[in-house]
């Protein structure tokens, strides 16, 4: 059984990255453990019927801890919701999922090891 994407599912993940993206740029976003980090969504996955979004993220700037950046987007998620449905026009809103997404993390410990050889 093959996992395709749709084209569908495309244009709307990445709709729904530009729009978050312009959304956390924009400082619309208040959260105290947030307030000098950077948001990086890197990948935007949505479920074929589009309710539910799995955004991949990764935070630059700062020393914020993995938890506390995750357990704070993950609080903003119902309002990032709304202001995210407001700026776009899709059949649902979908629910927003946040994923930490440690490709870097990986890419680095490669380099490190390239290097050490």
């Amino acid at each position: 059984m093959h996992n395709t994407v749709s084209s569908r599912q495309l244009k709307a993940g990445e709709l729904i990255k530009r729009t978050l993206a312009e959304i956390f740029y924009a400082g619309k976003i208040f959260d105290k453990d947030l307030i000098n980090t950077s948001v990086t969504i890197t990948e935007v996955r949505i479920s074929p019927d589009l309710k539910i979004a799995k955004i991949y993220v990764f935070p630059l700037g700062g020393s914020l801890d993995r938890n506390v950046f995750m357990d704070s987007l993950q609080k903003l998620s119902f309002n990032l919701r709304l202001m995210l449905t407001k700026k776009i026009n899709l059949k649902y809103s979908p629910q927003l999922s946040f994923v930490f997404d440690d490709s870097f993390d990986k890419v680095q410990k490669i380099n490190e090891l390239i290097d050490a050889s």
